[in-house]
């Protein structure tokens, strides 16, 4: 059994590991200075960093993170003011599958819609 690293109080359990030499490919985790909240573990992408909440193992592999928020404004008269899609890309080795069972999909706001998008690779 290989030894488990740890940043802030996540475990990070093989095969993810904190950078490229200690994990397998595809589920390298960074470990970054967040100021006062000390160490985080983030699953890093060219964009963003995607913050990990808890990784495990057993009895399934499993990655629980904070994906970002999309948002949508508009002015009185309806125009969009400002907006962000949500959209990140964390997964380009393919080893990460969204789960059908663990999720959950939360809408706010009035006259609100809410969609998913995947791409297979």
């Amino acid at each position: 059994m290989r030894d488990r690293a740890l940043c802030g109080d996540v475990e990070i359990p093989y095969p993810f590991g904190i950078g490229t030499i200690c994990s397998r490919k595809g589920f390298e985790i960074d470990c970054i200075n967040n100021g006062s909240a000390g160490e985080i573990p983030v699953l890093p992408t060219p964009d963003q960093n995607i913050r990990v909440l808890n990784l495990s193992v057993s009895p399934f592999p499993e990655a629980r993170v904070l994906l970002p928020v999309a948002w949508q404004c508009f002015n009185s008269t309806g125009y969009i003011t400002g907006g962000y899609s949500g959209d990140v890309d964390f997964n380009r080795e393919g080893v990460y599958r969204i789960s059908n069972t663990q999720n959950g999909l939360f809408v706010l706001g009035c006259n609100t819609y809410a969609y998913t998008n995947g791409v297979r690779v």
